[in-house]
């Protein structure tokens, strides 16, 4: 912490530094979801192509749509920003990317393995999300389960083989 204030006091523009253990854990659950949002385009648009939204539930699918809409109503002038199907997935909450993959578990089994752990995990990842988004500070326990959710799916979501197209973030 001491370092980081020296090096925020060295700089003329200040600059935002993570300076705690709990914002580590955000950003690592915040790189999670992005790529969640991608495995999920790249698996679902290898199965289906231009169709992978069919593979979507229609409720999460009309929800999609419906923030894209209000979203392009306020912004007209990104309209074509949200052409690929990746970009729609942007208006997912985390929960309905949990529920995307358990709902096609088939093409996710190869990258997560066991369905129960992963509901276990990403239930645990879920609420330390949520505690952390609505500045509820997490207890010991909390802070353990988060952290065992993200090394394992960050382990997961390394080893998912997307070609040469595409990093993680």
């Amino acid at each position: 912490d001491e370092i980081n204030k020296l090096l925020a006091g060295l700089q003329e523009d200040t600059k935002l530094w993570i300076t705690s253990e709990v914002e580590v854990i955000e950003s690592r659950i915040d790189a999670i979801e992005h790529n969640l949002r991608e495995v999920i385009a790249h698996q679902l648009t290898d199965v289906k192509g231009t169709e992978a939204h069919t593979l979507i539930p229609q409720r999460i699918w009309k929800s999609i749509e419906r923030h894209q809409n209000r979203h392009l109503t306020a912004n007209p002038f990104e309209a074509n920003d949200f052409e690929e199907f990746v970009k729609k997935l942007e208006f997912l909450l985390y929960s309905d990317l949990v529920k995307i993959i358990l709902e096609n578990w088939a093409f996710f089994q190869s990258t997560f393995g066991d369905e129960e752990k992963f509901e276990q995990l990403t239930s645990q990842l879920l609420a330390a999300r949520n505690g952390l988004k609505h500045n509820r500070e997490l207890n010991r326990s909390e802070k353990a389960g988060a952290e065992a959710a993200v090394i394992w799916l960050e382990d997961c979501l390394a080893a998912y083989d997307f070609g040469e197209a595409l990093e993680l973030a």
